[in-house]
């Protein structure tokens, strides 16, 4: 096994380019890849044409989005066009401050038209001023929000926040650059923003402590209309009407480099590396199509699994791309190939680790024995964040892994520019990736039993590392839980497939209790009526205003809260009871936060999301 991984690995190393991949990462950054915009087509366009010169099938697909549309429980919103933003001082003095037709980012995404003079006022939080028919000068993110504008009677907001990562980045490091915020209206939207510097907000402070005013001209030509969520969908065609994907996010605003123009040039040269090593024979045709797809972050997975619906169980893994292109020592960054949860894991964990040690790339060492890795480089528990959440949730049931970089001192700022992407980084993200989507895509009956045999030595290995506490034993039982489930999930690809073989020789090496799968009658079991991860503003949409409240701030307090809600979500089963659930919550994630998760659980129940049933049999 290690021999043909290997063999895959050189190959496609060889003939992928990093240059050409930096050269598709930055053309496409150019492109202000708002969702549902007519510059994320014109990014589709330009990506369509890639493909079209290197030979490669696709097709656009144009789905619906009109702020009544719904994927799943993901409502689609109106298409946006900003034909002009600029904002000028007028008092104390005139001075131009922000142009969008210099810098795209200057204007809020999805801000609504605005025209006239606006008096400022600063509010960071605490007592309420007068906002009435004003701006807000701010830094704080949580006021760039209709709800909020609505409430207090502002028109508009300026922001000049800049997010702090821990240990990394501080608003003093980046006081030139601009944080990505945006409006997310499902139709029109009344209100308006800019982004400022916390250079230029701090500026505009100062001004208005001194001279007690603060007036600005505002012009802003934006409209909202019915439009579509474009997906670029292309494939190389295998043997067997089954596939394996490919998946990257296309959208965000210019220039955002590696958030993710470069996942998406990664993938085109990925398909132009494939395209030319099966003309050339040097790789022979895959047994599985494999599917290239770019498309608008998370709401574009939601309309393409919805669009595809009845052809998922044809879909036998998937690889996500998202920020593989840092200079790492620029960016302080590190590869991390995100794990599925334990609770659903499946082969593709497993077999991602297993390539992610064995490719090779960097130097040998003195004796030519070993390589030195060029990169920084970790197995990353689960987390989620990109597509591949989406993709994973058992009733979508797409096998997938994510590889990224985190963390990323430029994130989701206007400086994530073309210096900070290495042509390195693309050819290492992308010769791992084809290495794993080229292995799934042509793995047979064969291989399922070496892979699984590789699969049983890895387990072994991680659970004789397990410390021998009370929270080490504890984990026996999900870790052979999630075994059982990665080997079971083999027969995606053989029904035959015989997990039980696999499963005797560690069974001996397991602690009894952990063995013992829950088997007793259950009451109050959830059973959740809906597919694919429950997208949040559904549901915050139907909250009363004190609901929204605690869930803003709690999840403001602690940030690691959405992992547990997904976590949740992904382990209703209708078997297990609210109980089990939280505790196999507990025992992944190391904390505790039953009364959270009980008051979530009620709010999911309340809005109609989940049901509870009795089981009165034998489970």
């Amino acid at each position: 096994m290690k021999k043909e991984i290997e063999e895959i690995y050189s190959k496609i190393k060889e003939e992928y380019s990093g240059e050409k991949a930096k050269e598709f990462t930055l053309a496409i950054s150019r492109f202000h890849r708002i969702q549902v915009s007519p510059w994320f087509s014109e990014s589709v366009k330009f990506c369509s044409s890639i493909l079209k010169n290197t030979g490669i099938n696709f097709k656009v697909y144009k789905l619906p989005s009109d702020g009544k549309k719904t994927y799943f429980t993901m409502n689609s919103f109106k298409e946006w066009v900003c034909k002009k933003g600029v904002l000028y001082l007028e008092e104390p003095f005139k001075k131009k401050i922000a142009d969008f037709d210099e810098v795209k980012l200057r204007v809020i995404p999805r801000s609504g038209k605005a025209k006239g003079f606006y008096d400022v006022v600063y509010y960071d939080g605490g007592r309420k001023k007068n906002f009435k028919n004003k701006l807000i000068l701010t830094s704080k993110r949580e006021f760039v929000n209709e709800d909020f504008l609505q409430k207090v009677g502002a028109k508009g907001v300026l922001f000049f926040g800049m997010a702090e990562i821990e240990n990394l980045r501080r608003v003093e490091d980046l006081m030139d650059a601009l944080q990505y915020v945006s409006f997310w209206p499902e139709k029109k939207n009344k209100f308006f923003g800019f982004i400022l510097s916390p250079l230029e907000g701090k500026y505009l402070k100062n001004l208005l402590v001194k001279n007690k005013v603060l007036k600005v001209y505002v012009e802003v030509k934006s409209e909202f209309m019915d439009g579509f969520i474009e997906v670029l969908d292309a494939w190389i065609k295998g043997k067997k009407d089954e596939e394996v994907w490919v998946v990257a996010h296309l959208c965000h605003p210019a220039p955002f480099v590696n958030d993710n123009a470069s996942g998406a040039g990664c993938a085109l040269e990925l398909a132009r590396s494939f395209k030319r090593l099966f003309n050339q024979e040097a790789l022979k045709r895959p047994l599985r199509t494999i599917r290239f797809l770019l498309l608008p972050e998370m709401t574009g997975t939601y309309a393409y699994l919805k669009f595809r619906e009845r052809d998922l169980d044809r879909v036998k893994g998937a690889i996500n791309l998202d920020m593989v292109g840092e200079e790492q020592e620029k960016c302080k960054s590190t590869f991390n190939l995100i794990k599925e949860p334990y609770g659903i894991m499946s082969y593709a964990s497993y077999l991602s680790q297993i390539i992610f040690e064995w490719a090779p790339f960097g130097y040998k060492n003195f004796y030519g024995t070993d390589f030195i890795p060029f990169f920084r480089k970790k197995v990353s528990e689960y987390s989620g964040g990109s597509d591949h959440y989406i993709l994973i949730d058992p009733r979508i049931g797409v096998p997938c892994v994510m590889l990224g970089q985190w963390p990323d001192k430029f994130y989701h700022t206007s400086f994530d520019n073309e210096d900070k992407v290495s042509k390195n980084s693309l050819k290492f993200a992308g010769s791992f990736a084809g290495t794993f989507i080229y292995y799934l895509a042509n793995l047979n009956n064969k291989k399922l039993y070496k892979l699984a045999d590789k699969m049983n030595e890895m387990f072994l290995k991680g659970f004789a590392e397990l410390k021998i506490n009370e929270q080490g034993k504890a984990k026996e039982k999900l870790l052979y839980f999630s075994h059982m489930n990665a080997l079971n999930s083999l027969k995606k690809f053989d029904r035959g497939f015989k997990s039980d073989r696999f499963l005797k020789k560690v069974e001996k090496y397991v602690d009894e209790k952990a063995l013992n799968i829950v088997k007793r009658a259950k009451r109050d079991v959830p059973v959740r009526n809906f597919k694919a991860p429950l997208y949040m503003r559904a549901l915050i949409k139907k909250m009363s205003r004190s609901e929204k409240v605690w869930l803003e701030e709690m999840l403001k307090k602690k940030r690691f809260l959405r992992h547990s809600i997904e976590l949740f979500i992904y382990y209703i089963d209708g078997n297990r009871t609210l109980s089990e659930i939280m505790r196999m919550i507990e025992i992944e994630t190391g904390r505790r936060e039953d009364i959270f998760i009980k008051k979530f659980y009620n709010l999911l129940k309340k809005y109609g999301f989940l049901k509870t049933i009795s089981l009165t049999n034998k489970c």
